[in-house]
């Protein structure tokens, strides 16, 4: 049953086109963490597919109520109500903001309660990798805590230092 079950995973991640990195095994209890890291991958991708949408209610219903937000500027730490607040105009337009996952990687705490993840995006902003916690609850998952950063290649550093520093 185990081996149906990897294989219904790598299908229906295959089917998102994303590459999911984590195989699904089993944890030291003899569990297997499958319907986790695919409740959690779906999670995250339709989260991002509510801002594409401009979803507002899904977007912010997959968040927990403190959960916190970190944006590419130095000044954007908002917890969900202030970012729900800050982009209420992008919310009234077709489309909040895209990102769009290329690459996914998620991990499960030995309680199964808590998981984090880090991905690649593609994004209006150029490429950017997210990185976030989840935290189960009696009502499923929820994303806690979400940073978003742009994705930069070493021999590029200097350039953007000196842009950085307004050179």
């Amino acid at each position: 049953m185990h081996l149906f079950t990897f294989f219904l995973l790598a299908a229906l991640v295959s089917a998102c086109g994303q590459s999911w990195i984590k195989t699904p095994t089993l944890d030291e209890f003899g569990q297997d963490d499958s319907m986790d890291l695919l409740a959690i991958n779906e999670l995250v991708t339709k989260w991002h597919q509510a801002s594409a949408m401009a979803n507002e209610e899904a977007f912010f219903g997959a968040m927990a109520p403190d959960a916190v937000y970190l944006g590419t500027d130095p000044g954007e730490r908002w917890l969900r109500d202030e970012l729900r607040d800050w982009s209420k105009d992008a919310f009234n337009r077709p489309s909040a903001w895209s990102f769009a996952s290329s690459q996914r990687e998620c991990f499960l705490s030995p309680g199964r309660d808590v998981a984090w993840f880090h991905e690649l995006l593609a994004t209006d902003m150029g490429p950017c990798r997210g990185s976030g916690v989840l935290t189960k609850s009696n009502n499923g998952w929820f994303i806690s805590h979400y940073n978003l950063s742009f994705v930069l290649i070493n021999e590029k550093v200097p350039a953007f230092k000196a842009l950085a520093q307004g050179e």
